[in-house]
């Protein structure tokens, strides 16, 4: 057995794949460590540019794209290592990062996941935890009223006495940013586990295709007693979103579906209020279209299939 797996699923992710794999390399951990990359069904270049690491990296090709829960899984499956590391194909990883990472994970106990800084590729600080979904959410993810409230100090201290985990749980741009904290949830990203908790709480859930599914896992975490902890000792470039920004709408219908699914498997009791709220939510959403987005009718059209979904459903 390895002392660490990383698992790396990729779709799309052009030249991103290759430099996240250099700087594994040139920042390799001082122990015994693998990399799978599963790929799902991409269509560009990205697994013809990480030819050369073929000898040092698996590669597995699933023959459509299976979502992010899926693929994970599969990568878990054929990894050996005590340690799991999910990494995103657009991050890269720095000096010390997976040295430090495992070593205080295995120094403390009842760490159930933890994530480390996450940077923006000028070094400025990117959101790297935040609460558990609530309803507050709900409305601000699907509205899409939640780009125009930054999450900086002051929406923590007011908004979230009214709104909740959204916006309480989550770190400023300020002191908490250097702070070794527990929280919620750390970012999917770049998110280490080891393998007797999968092998505890579950892997994850593979009817999350996108979107929200480390969520859910940290959430069974916290069930079991074990925490998240947020460890800005060390830092990850994350560019964010470089195959998804190419199919916004797809992401979108998935994110909302995944709010559902996380109701109904979680919160049973308030799938009502849920579909109350996203109905009032896509109306915002639709009002916000007519108003900023060229593509009126595409945008209602595609908004109103999204609603009919989950009211359906």
């Amino acid at each position: 057995m390895v002392r660490l797996s990383i698992i790396i699923v990729n779709w799309n992710s052009g030249k991103y794949l290759e430099q996240c794999l250099r700087s594994i390399f040139k920042n390799k951990p001082r122990f015994s460590f693998e990399i799978v990359v599963v790929d799902n069904n991409s269509t560009d270049q990205s697994l013809k540019s990480i030819e050369k690491y073929h000898t040092w990296i698996e590669i597995i090709r699933n023959p459509t794209n299976m979502g992010l829960s899926k693929a994970n899984n599969i990568g878990i499956n054929k990894t050996t290592g005590k340690y799991i590391l999910f990494l995103n194909p657009d991050t890269e990883i720095l000096p010390e990062t997976l040295n430090k990472i495992v070593r205080y994970f295995e120094e403390h106990k009842k760490i159930g996941a933890l994530g480390p800084k996450l940077l923006n590729i000028n070094r400025s600080v990117q959101t790297s935890c935040h609460g558990f979904i609530t309803l507050a959410q709900v409305l601000f993810e699907i509205s899409t009223l939640d780009k125009l409230f930054p999450k900086n100090r002051v929406n923590k201290l007011i908004l979230g006495k009214f709104l909740g985990s959204i916006f309480s749980n989550l770190l400023a741009n300020y002191k908490e940013y250097n702070k070794i904290t527990k929280v919620n949830v750390v970012m999917g990203s770049c998110f280490l586990t080891s393998r007797a908790t999968l092998e505890d709480v579950g892997y994850f859930d593979e009817h999350f295709f996108l979107y929200h599914e480390e969520n859910e896992l940290c959430y069974r975490l916290w069930k079991k007693g074990l925490n998240c902890i947020y460890f800005p000792k060390v830092s990850v470039i994350h560019y964010n979103k470089q195959s998804t920004s190419k199919i916004p709408e797809i992401v979108f219908f998935e994110r909302c579906k995944s709010l559902l699914y996380y109701f109904r498997k979680h919160y049973s009791k308030r799938v009502v209020s849920f579909k109350i709220i996203a109905m009032f939510a896509m109306m915002i959403n639709i009002l916000i279209g007519l108003i900023f987005n060229k593509k009126k009718k595409g945008v209602i059209k595609n908004r109103l299939h999204i609603l009919a979904y989950l009211l359906r459903n």
